[in-house]
């Protein structure tokens, strides 16, 4: 376990540590809180209301449960999950990378 570990903390510094490298793009959201750590988007213009159909663009289902906050970078979200055993312990970590536009 303590591998897998290590190997998705190896992957997150990757995934994180290359979009701080290449400079974030005008709609990255390359790390929690955003650009700058403040959870402020510039020039946003969210929708204030949705439903299961109104503003929203796709759904994907994600095996496994939520393990942190989604980035956007360069036309993906990427985020991680854990795939848990009968006890709901995690004994797969992974990242999973989504085309921003299309879900897929």
């Amino acid at each position: 376990m303590a591998y897998l570990n290590r190997i998705f903390l190896l992957i997150v510094i990757v995934l994180l540590g290359g979009s701080l490298i290449a400079g974030a793009a005008e709609n990255d959201w390359p790390e929690f809180r955003g650009p700058g750590g403040q959870g402020i988007a510039e020039d946003a213009n969210p929708p204030t209301e949705w439903t299961t159909t109104k503003n929203v663009s796709w759904k994907r289902g994600i095996k496994g449960r939520g393990w942190s906050s989604p980035i956007v970078y360069a036309g993906s979200v990427y985020l991680t999950t854990a795939l848990l055993d009968e006890e709901k312990n995690p004994v797969s970590l992974r990242v999973v990378r989504v085309d921003a536009k299309t879900g897929t």
